[in-house]
C-alpha cells in the first residue's frame, strides 16, 4: 500500500513538472537582440530577482534607460570622431560645425533619464527559473523632437508678445536646456527641429540685445552713499547698464534722517529710504518707500544693522518696481 502510494505521488510530481515546463513563458527575442525600428533608440536592461519581482522589475526598466542613455552618448562621440577631422560638414542642409560642444552637452546632462521626452518602457518579462527580470526601454525619437517642438512654440509665442528683462532671462534658461537635449539627441533629432532652435535662438538674442540696449540707468542727485551700491548691484543684476550719456531711466534715492533712542539697555535706530526709478522717455516714474530699524547694544553696531537691513529693504524695492 505504502508502495503504491508512493509511486501515485511520483506520478503526480512528475506531471506537475512536465506541466510547469509546457506552459513556461517562452523567452521573447528582444532579451538578446533589441529590436531595430526606424526612429527608435532602444536598450535593455536586467537585475536578479532577491525579494520582490516588482523591485527588480523597477531596477531593471531604470537599466534599461540608462541603456538608451549610453547608446545616445555613443551616437553622439562617434559623429563627432568623425566631424573633428574636418572644420566643418554639411549634411544636407544641416552644418555641424563645433561638435565638441555636442559631446561635453551630452556629458553634462541629467542623469535622470526618465525625464527625456519620448522615452518609456515598452516591454518586461520575468524569467522566475533563472531568477530574473528584464525590460525593454525605447526612446521614440520623432516623439522627443515633437516635444521640443511645442517648448519651441511657447517660446516664440511669447517672444513675438514682447518680454521683460527679466522674463528673456527665464527664456534663456529654457533655450539653455533645449540646447542640452539638442546635443544630447545628436542626429536622431530631426532636422527641421534642429533648425528652429537655431531661429528661436537668433530671435531671442536678437529681443535680448534690444533690452539691454532700452535698459541703461543712472543715479541722480542727491545720491546716497550707504545705499546707491545696492541699488545699483541690483539693477546690473537685472540686466540694466550704468550710463550718464542719455540713461533710460533716472534712479533716485533719498535717505531720511536717523532717528535714534534708547531702551532697555538698547540703541534703536530708524530710518526711512526712498527709491524712485523715473523712464526718461514717458516721463513715468514709480516710487517705493521703506522702513527699517536697527538694535544694538553698542551704537556703532545699531548703526551697523540699520545700514545692512536698509540696503536689504532698498534691493527689495528695486526688485518691486522692475515687476512687470
Amino acid at each position: 500500500m505504502a508502495l503504491l502510494l508512493r509511486r501515485q505521488l511520483y506520478c503526480v510530481a512528475v506531471t506537475l513538472g512536465a506541466a510547469t515546463v509546457a506552459f513556461a513563458e517562452p523567452v521573447p527575442g528582444w532579451i538578446t537582440k533589441p529590436p531595430a525600428t526606424p526612429n527608435q533608440v532602444c536598450g535593455i536592461g536586467s537585475a536578479q530577482i532577491e525579494q520582490q519581482s516588482q523591485s527588480a522589475l523597477s531596477v531593471a526598466a531604470q537599466r534599461a534607460k540608462s541603456e538608451v542613455l549610453q547608446v545616445l552618448r555613443t551616437s553622439v562621440r562617434s559623429s563627432t570622431s568623425i566631424l573633428n577631422t574636418q572644420s566643418k560638414a554639411t549634411d544636407g542642409q544641416r552644418t555641424y560645425a563645433d561638435a565638441s560642444q555636442s559631446v561635453r552637452q551630452a556629458a553634462t546632462f541629467d542623469a535622470s533619464v526618465t525625464n527625456l521626452p519620448g522615452l518609456r518602457v515598452v516591454e518586461t518579462f520575468t524569467d522566475q527559473n533563472q531568477r530574473e527580470s528584464y525590460a525593454l526601454a525605447c526612446l521614440d525619437t520623432v516623439q522627443a523632437s515633437n516635444d521640443i517642438d511645442l517648448k519651441l512654440d511657447e517660446i516664440s509665442v511669447r517672444l513675438s508678445m514682447g518680454v521683460s528683462y527679466t522674463e528673456l532671462k527665464n527664456y534663456k534658461t529654457k533655450l539653455a536646456q533645449i540646447d542640452d537635449l539638442r546635443g544630447f539627441l545628436g542626429v536622431w533629432l530631426s532636422l527641421s527641429t534642429a533648425q528652429r532652435i537655431d531661429q528661436i535662438r537668433n530671435l531671442f538674442e536678437l529681443k535680448l540685445f534690444e533690452a539691454r540696449v532700452q535698459q541703461t540707468f543712472w543715479l541722480s542727485e542727491p545720491i546716497s552713499t550707504k545705499y546707491d551700491v545696492a541699488v545699483s548691484t541690483e539693477l546690473t543684476q537685472n540686466g540694466f547698464t550704468a550710463s550718464s550719456r542719455a540713461p533710460r531711466y533716472l534712479v533716485r534715492v533719498e535717505a531720511g534722517p536717523v532717528m535714534d533712542s534708547f531702551e532697555m539697555g538698547m540703541y534703536i535706530l530708524r530710518q526711512s529710504v526712498s527709491l524712485s526709478i523715473r523712464n526718461s522717455v514717458t516721463d513715468q516714474a514709480k516710487t517705493k518707500q521703506v522702513f527699517c530699524k536697527g538694535l544694538g547694544t553698542q551704537l556703532n553696531q545699531a548703526l551697523s544693522k540699520l545700514q545692512m537691513q536698509c540696503g536689504s529693504e532698498v534691493t527689495k524695492a528695486v526688485q518691486a518696481i522692475l515687476q512687470p
